[in-house]
């Protein structure tokens, strides 16, 4: 019997499954104060790690060891706290590719992403205070950092959230297709709604109803009344169609002779049984 399996294709999903238990170990296990120091040098090109505590550990604690904490000190020094975003993105695809799903959009889904992970940055580093950082640089990362101070330059701090969040929405409706926003909706929407019937004016909770998906229900139950209807009307012609007596439609017999024919009506015609 022949494999419907392909080989490359499963061992890519093997990979990402790696990749993901890595990355998760090693920044869950990531101690600032291991020290780095016996790192390859091609390693240390790429990013030398800030020495943030002393003394420093004696031994690596990092469960994925050096190059565990190597790369978790990059990752949390380039992104922050959004590094766990990587994780997030990776088991998205894991999913679609364990289920064998075709990714519609896949160019649209990635700047989604990418989108997000730049406005995550962003806002860790207006928002999350610096001593819960695990970088130096600060929660956002050196991407946050840089772009914290961009906006900062011409927006200030205010225009600088905004933004950001305007980003963020943008960038999960394009990666997640609304369904972060479906799930916030079943979640808070119902308790916003009952919250708003307090309120002396109906606007915000005519919002919130509508934001609810009540509209779109109201339309499915008016297609749904005009189908009925139209079905109801349907019925009630044929029942009068079929109740028309028959006996009152004219009756006419074709008389065909030679290249002539005509039409009499039947009442006027005798038939003589041949004896």
């Amino acid at each position: 019997m022949q494999s419907s399996r392909n080989i490359r294709y499963d061992i890519f999903v093997v990979v990402v499954v790696a990749v993901i238990l890595f990355l998760s170990a090693s920044l869950a296990t990531y101690d600032g104060r291991d020290n780095l120091s016996a790192l390859p040098k091609a390693l240390a090109y790429v990013h030398q790690p800030d020495i943030q505590y002393y003394p420093q550990n004696q031994q690596i604690q990092n469960a994925c060891g050096l190059f565990g904490a190597w790369t978790a000190d990059l990752l949390y020094a380039v992104l922050g706290w959004s590094a766990w975003l990587i994780i997030v993105g990776l088991v998205a695809l894991e999913f679609a590719l364990v289920k064998n799903q075709t990714v519609f959009a896949p160019w649209m889904r990635t700047l989604g992403w990418t989108l997000t992970l730049f406005s995550t940055t962003t806002l860790a580093s207006y928002l999350i205070p610096r001593d819960w950082s695990q970088a130096v640089i600060g929660p956002g990362g050196y991407l946050g950092a840089l772009c914290h101070t961009a906006l900062e330059q011409h927006v200030a701090q205010a225009g600088g959230i905004i933004l950001s969040l305007g980003v963020l929405a943008v960038g999960m409706m394009m990666w997640t297709e609304y369904l972060v926003f479906r799930a916030g909706r079943l979640m808070f929407a119902p308790a916003l709604v009952a919250a708003t019937r307090m309120l002396p004016f109906g606007l915000l909770y005519g919002f919130l109803r509508w934001f609810n998906g009540e509209r779109s229900t109201q339309t499915v139950r008016s297609i749904r009344d005009l189908t009925t209807a139209s079905r109801d009307l349907d019925s009630t012609l044929d029942e009068e169609s079929t109740s028309i007596d028959q006996t009152d439609l004219p009756r006419t017999i074709k008389i065909k002779a030679g290249g002539e024919s005509s039409e009499l009506p039947a009442e006027t015609i005798r038939i003589k049984p041949v004896t």
